[in-house]
């Protein structure tokens, strides 16, 4: 897993959680992304 940014503390818990959830969504659409582009093109698969 990766992430696109880097971790910022929010001022407010509900800020923080709606970040947390928001990258936890974001991680998963872009490892779902990835596992699609990565069988639709094997040859742009990079490590």
């Amino acid at each position: 897993h990766f992430h696109s940014y880097p971790n910022c503390r929010s001022k407010n818990r509900g800020t923080q959680h709606f970040e947390l959830l928001h990258d936890g969504l974001l991680t998963l659409l872009l490892d779902d992304y990835r596992a699609l582009y990565l069988r639709s093109y094997p040859w742009s698969f990079c490590s």
